[in-house]
């Protein structure tokens, strides 16, 4: 029987591990007074041409809500980034709001990075709104 090793020169592989591989968290936060009727993302990759649709996925922590998605393995170079939101408030006013952003992103430096967006106010009043925060770390 013959027996390979196969490796890189410098390369570290420790038996029973796997690399992990950077993520892009897009995440929106909206407070649970408010009924969501629709988290939708979209983004555009580095040298793409065209928009990648996504719906946020909920998950509730005290009196908030998260919307997100993850993108495992995101590409370097510059992103642009949507998030579309319909909410209504308690009354039935029903409000959508669309916020992009743009920024550059190096995997390799930075894994794992949040993209994040937040409401103010309710929908139905006239300071509501969604903000795209930016990301984090900036």
């Amino acid at each position: 029987m013959d027996w390979f090793v196969l490796g890189f020169t410098g390369c570290e592989f420790e038996h029973g591990t796997l690399p992990t591989l950077p993520k892009l968290l897009l995440r929106t936060k909206v407070p649970t007074a408010i009924t969501v009727t629709v988290c939708r993302f979209r983004y555009l990759e580095p040298g793409a041409t065209v928009e990648v649709p996504e719906d946020g996925v909920p998950r509730v922590e005290g009196s908030d809500t998260f919307y997100e998605f993850t993108l495992t393995g995101p590409l370097p170079g510059t992103w642009t980034i949507n998030c579309r939101l319909g909410a209504k408030n308690p009354a039935g006013q029903t409000v959508e709001r669309n916020r992009m952003g743009t920024f550059a992103l190096d995997p390799v430096a930075t894994p794992n990075v949040v993209s994040n967006w937040e409401t103010v106010g309710m929908p139905g009043d006239p300071g509501y709104d969604l903000l795209w925060i930016g990301r984090d770390p900036p």
